[in-house]
């Protein structure tokens, strides 16, 4: 692992990728990867996600169950638990015989139903999340990954908390370049083009926000047909304009995926774009208000389970999101149940005076920096927001101090009303950034 912090480590970074991947291939050619054994496990990772494992993820989750020393024996006697349980009592749900050393590995979540949490992620599956998802995403929709030494990968985030980082994947020979953009940075753009296009990765994730941004920014960026198979995206909900939009632009297909941070990428799209394939080790259940399970096809709450994850397998765990499921067999052929009409993850970028687009994570920050239990920042126009605030148990907030945070992460001149009104006791998917303009 290569890590570069700050934007010229990031260039640093980069650079050092762009000089030094032949090399890298070579040696991953020699020592790692063997022609004749990628096509095979290749042929077998297809034929796996083919099938309905649902009866086998159920089975798994229940002798996970048993095993545990108190508690319920059977699924569906398990309580239903969110996101503030977690928050709250983290340790309760750490599986007692993982060993210390798996602990390391960990990752906050994106903070936008609550303050960011630690997720704790054992070894196997954070290298399977960051080097492996992508892989499977392109195969699913049916594009071409390489099989040999030449599988390089981009992940794009814009969330403060994370850094620049080059994975190499020993088994399978792939590079995977996890690279932090600032969409304030006007350098960073004609950058990460000149970046892509000498890379030539097969796949590039982004969430629909960096998305829009790369649209607004194509002219510097560039067209990406002939640079990288497809783009995959994920985080929040994807706008079907959005993705129009996106595809003629860049001329490349967006795979829509769906996935939290405490599971990984949990599902994505088949060439047949007729909803998104839940991963045969993750079980999904739609319920309603009371956690009844709802007939197929009807929307409701997402509950996901799935032990994948050794140091903190999560079980009836509710996403806060809505969707429902389609059991039938989809026109490519699988059956595996797929997620129709997702929603309740719109993250929208706000658009200022100056013309400039902005995305609005790097307001989690105010979870660092002020004693603030949860916040809502709506814009209003386009030189004004309104930022409603509950503070921590027994704790002030500075309004004027919260105005002026604001003003200097917009970065030009705004009007910022302050509120302080309880938020935590809401009803329903929470929307902490929204746009009445």
């Amino acid at each position: 692992m290569t890590r570069g912090d700050g934007k010229e480590g990031s260039r640093a970074l980069l650079a050092s990728v762009r000089e030094r991947l032949p090399t890298v291939l070579l040696e991953a050619e020699s020592l790692l990867w063997s022609a004749y054994l990628a096509p095979l496990l290749r042929a077998r990772e297809v034929a796996h996600d083919m099938q309905d494992w649902t009866p086998v993820a159920h089975q798994r989750i229940e002798e996970f169950l048993g095993e545990c020393a108190a508690g319920p024996r059977r699924l569906s006697c398990v309580p239903l638990i969110d996101k503030s349980d977690l928050r709250h009592r983290l340790a309760s749900f750490l599986r007692p015989d993982a060993s210390p050393y798996q602990r390391f590995w960990a990752k906050a979540t994106s903070g936008t139903t609550g303050s960011p949490v630690q997720i704790p992620f054992a070894a196997d599956f954070y290298f399977d999340h960051l080097l492996l998802t992508l892989p499977r995403i392109a195969r699913r929709a049916g594009l071409s990954v390489p099989g040999h030494h030449a599988s390089v990968a981009v992940a794009l985030t814009d969330y403060p908390a994370c850094a620049d980082e080059l994975w190499f994947d020993c088994a399978g020979g792939r590079l995977v370049l996890q690279l932090v953009v600032s969409p304030d940075d006007a350098g960073m753009l004609e950058h990460l083009g000149e970046t892509l296009r000498g890379l030539g990765p097969y796949a590039v994730s982004v969430k629909p926000s960096l998305l829009e941004w790369m649209c607004d920014e194509a002219a510097a960026i560039g067209q990406l047909d002939g640079t990288c198979a497809a783009l995959a995206c994920s985080g929040s909900d994807l706008d079907p304009a959005l993705r129009s939009r996106s595809e003629a632009i860049f001329r490349v297909p967006i795979i829509e995926a769906y996935g939290l941070t405490e599971f990984g990428i949990v599902a994505s799209e088949c060439s047949a774009r007729a909803g998104l394939h839940v991963d045969g080790d993750v079980l999904v259940e739609i319920v309603d208000g009371t956690g009844e399970p709802v007939p197929d096809g009807v929307v409701g709450d997402v509950v996901l389970s799935s032990v994948r994850n050794a140091v903190l397998p999560l079980v009836r765990y509710r996403t806060g999101d809505t969707s429902a499921i389609d059991g039938r067999r989809c026109e490519c052929g699988r059956l595996t149940p797929r997620l129709v009409r997702i929603g309740g993850r719109s993250m929208p970028n706000f658009r200022l005076a100056s013309g400039r687009t902005m995305s609005p994570v790097r307001f989690q920050d105010i979870f660092r920096e002020f004693p603030v239990a949860e916040f809502q920042l709506t814009q209003t126009a386009r030189d004004a927001f309104r930022l409603v605030i509950e503070p921590q148990p027994r704790r002030r907030v500075d309004a004027t101090a919260l105005a002026e945070w604001v003003t200097r992460k917009v970065g030009e001149p705004v009007q910022v009303g302050v509120q302080i009104a309880p938020l935590m006791g809401r009803t329903g998917k929470f929307e902490r950034f929204r746009v009445e303009t």
